[in-house]
């Protein structure tokens, strides 16, 4: 099987890396570099997204919007070969995945939603979490390939958008502890408390979360580099909020969180980490969150 591979970019490469080591492997990137760095890594590079159509079996896209990946879609669906498969690995809306399959489907090409979870560090370890749904032989055909870079494969369903709402569940609950560990460092240090003494003690309590784990070092070092950016949780917690709308399903937490990041975007850098949501609160606070200087 040859495996079509677009998006090659902060998680989408170390996908690819691990994909390539097992399969062969063409792809399309439009940077020089990353066309350089991936032929080094034994991918074949071909000029447009409509040939890694012509050559492939079955194309994984780790793209970063809908509208990316709708154009993608029509570039693949220009091309002859029809007896192929699409994995949507971006995190997009369930309905607007669903309407990538439509268009698929009137043309008999395959497709499934494949969102990840881990971030970077998953993507570089092979420790992903791989939500996949739709058509039981289409998951069968991409699982060999979804292995090479996941550490867990969940099937969510038989219906193409169910893995894409899987995945706002867990960018829902990403954006609002990223929020709670925000107020909780603020209220602590408002109060005299030692970062680090939070930071200690919350992790080592049933108050603790995996963001408090992970992000709370980096916000005490002061540490805002891009692994998950404030513009991408504000995508996802926007897909988070249609969902919710289009479901009639209360979401309160989720709408506060939205808004903190939405005025962090206002007042920060929106490709810096999405830990820097802390900003707002220490703006507000009049204090600023690190490490005790010894």
């Amino acid at each position: 099987m040859k495996v079509g591979f677009i998006g090659i970019g902060a998680i989408g490469y170390p996908i690819f890396q691990h994909v390539v080591e097992n399969f062969d492997v063409v792809f399309f990137a439009r940077r020089q570099e990353v066309i350089d760095k991936a032929t080094n890594d034994g991918g074949v590079f071909v000029p447009s997204v409509k040939d890694v159509a012509e050559q492939s079996d079955a194309i994984i896209l780790f793209v970063n919007t809908f509208a990316q990946c709708k154009d993608c879609v029509n570039q693949i669906l220009s091309a002859k070969n029809k007896n192929l498969a699409i994995l949507v690995g971006a995190t997009v809306a369930p309905f607007e995945v669903e309407s990538l399959r439509d268009e698929c489907s009137a043309q008999g090409v395959a497709l499934i939603d494949g969102p990840v979870t881990g971030g970077v560090k998953g993507a570089i370890d092979a420790t992903l979490t791989t939500m996949i749904s739709g058509g039981k032989e289409d998951k069968e055909l991409f699982r060999p390939i979804i292995s090479t870079y996941s550490k867990k494969i969940v099937d969510a369903g038989d219906t193409v958008g169910q893995a894409e709402a899987l995945k706002a569940l867990v960018q829902l609950l990403v954006g609002i502890n990223s929020v709670a560990m925000s107020e909780a460092f603020t209220l602590g240090v408002k109060s005299g408390l030692d970062p680090e003494i939070i930071y200690d003690t919350i992790t080592n309590s049933a108050g603790t979360s995996r963001i408090f784990e992970n992000r709370g070092e980096k916000v005490m070092d002061r540490d805002f580099d891009k692994r998950g950016t404030i513009e991408i949780i504000n995508k996802d917690m926007t897909i988070c909020s249609q969902l919710a709308f289009e479901k009639k399903s209360p979401m309160f937490l989720g709408a506060v969180a939205k808004q903190m990041f939405q005025i962090a975007a206002s007042q920060s850098d929106p490709l810096e980490d999405f830990n820097a949501v802390v900003k707002v609160y220490e703006k507000m606070a009049g204090i600023k969150i690190e490490r005790t200087k010894k």
